[in-house]
Order: C-alpha cells, then structure tokens, then sequence
C-alpha cells in the first residue's frame, strides 16, 4: 500500500514539473506561429485585362510596408520591377503580356514584408 501512494506521489510530481518545463517550450512556439502571420495583407480591388496588359489593384490592409517581388501569369514572370506598397494603402499595376479572351489565368504574387516572404494567388478570367 506504502508502495502504490509513493508511487502515485512521485507520478503526480513528476506530472507538476514536466508542466513547469514544457510550458514555456509550447509558448514559445505559439509566439512563433503567430509572428509568422504577415502582418500585411494583401488583398485584390480589381483587375481588367485585354490583349497585351492586365491592371491589377493591390490593397495592402495591413500596418506595415509590403514589397512586390514577383508576380507570375501561368508561371510566367510578367512583373519587370520590385513594387511597394505602403501600409494601408493601394497601388494600380500595369502588367504586359499576351492574354487571349475567354481564358482564365493563374496569378501568382508573391511578396515580402520585413524580409518574411508570401504569396497570393487568384484567378483572373478575359471575358
């Protein structure tokens, strides 16, 4: 009987202090989780397309500046230039290629905010 109470201490306290050691472990991992959520965020206004030039307007929603890096047409790159955006802001974008009516395109932005970097993607459609 003197075995099994001891026994069930020595569990009860080893429970406690392993607590006292992951806890700090399991929120600093939280922390981490959470400030690799941009905090910009990118959101489309609008786009239009013709023949040879998609205008996209970018919103930036969030606090802080965010840099476009690169924006892709079907893995095509079709962005020549870095473009910035301030916080709360939005940017129109003229981008040149070659666009056939009644196709849907895959657009793929990707941008960085204080060197973390993210992506964006949405379909645009030539009607």
């Amino acid at each position: 009987m003197r075995t099994a109470i001891s026994a069930l201490l020595l569990t009860f306290i080893t429970a406690i202090s392993a607590g006292f050691i992951i806890y700090p472990w399991v929120m600093g991992i939280i922390g981490r989780i959470q400030s690799s959520v941009p905090s910009s965020i990118l959101r489309i206004e609008s786009y239009s397309m013709n023949n040879s030039c998609l205008t996209i307007t970018i919103s930036n929603g969030g606090g802080e500046k965010m840099t476009i890096t690169d924006i892709y047409s079907n893995n095509v790159q079709i962005l020549q230039d870095k473009i910035q955006i301030d916080a709360y802001s939005s940017k129109t974008i003229r981008l040149h290629g070659e666009f056939e009516k009644g196709k849907i395109y895959k657009i793929k932005i990707l941008y960085e905010v204080y060197l973390n970097k993210y992506s964006y993607v949405f379909y645009a459609k030539y009607d």
